[in-house]
């Protein structure tokens, strides 16, 4: 792909913050927010801003997360060297890995931090989670969903922030816990997988009306998307 091409979503992220809003021959600011106003579909275009706001705000998140991989990398080799030489003698690498064990707690810490930062600059995150709301309750009754209207939004809340976070909270994606004088354990919530969807809902039940929201919403974030690029097709779209 060529690099010099953008994104519909970095040309999104571009016009919600631009104060150069002024049409021309080729796609502008101004463009690609009318094609985003020009759809009937409130949630998706909610949702689709939301999504794009974080991605620029969450920087330094990314950046603990990025040296959350390195540190988990090294545990891998590490707890190797430590199997290795309980087989010949001491391990010696046993410390070692107490560290880096520490050090990945640590930066769990960091990562929560940055994240809530990220999302207190959310400015859509109220009306989307609003028209969320809304919108899971109506969905709720026609799919059956017969549990009251607090649980529909406790699990829309949780749906949220699996839709903007896909990792597991608990486990920050790594499918394992424990470490600094702990025994490494599968992780409960996500059962192993690293992934925020598996802990969605108390029951069968919730966790099938959870799936189909979290189903629905990138479904409608992919429309969003495919949808403004057929609006601005033919346009210049180089940045």
């Amino acid at each position: 792909m060529d690099k010099d091409v953008i994104t519909t979503e970095e040309r999104y992220s571009r016009a919600i913050t631009s104060s150069h809003l002024r049409a021309g021959d080729a796609a502008s600011d101004v463009d690609v927010l009318i094609a985003a106003g020009a759809m009937r579909d409130e949630l998706g275009p909610l949702l689709y801003r939301l999504r794009v706001e974080l991605d620029g705000v969450r920087g330094e998140q990314l950046l603990v997360q990025q040296r959350q991989r390195e540190v988990q990398a090294a545990i891998k080799v590490s707890m190797a060297l430590v199997q290795r030489e309980m087989r010949r003698g001491p391990p010696r690498a046993a410390e070692d890995l107490e560290v880096l064990l520490r050090r990945q707690q640590q930066l769990h810490g960091e990562e929560r931090v940055a994240y809530a930062k990220a999302l207190q600059q959310l400015r859509s995150l109220p009306a989307a989670r609003d028209a969320l709301g809304r919108w899971a309750v109506v969905e709720a009754t026609r799919r059956y969903f017969m549990r009251p209207d607090s649980v529909v939004v406790a699990i829309t809340g949780q749906v949220l922030r699996t839709f903007l976070e896909p990792r597991c909270q608990s486990c920050h994606g790594l499918g394992t816990k424990g470490g600094n004088g702990k025994p490494l354990q599968v992780c409960r919530w996500c059962s192993g997988t690293g992934r925020a969807q598996e802990a969605l809902g108390r029951d069968d039940v919730e966790r099938n009306f959870a799936t189909y929201l979290l189903a629905e919403m990138e479904r409608r974030f992919s429309f969003v998307d495919a949808d403004m690029r057929h609006h601005l097709r033919g346009r210049n779209l180089r940045g």
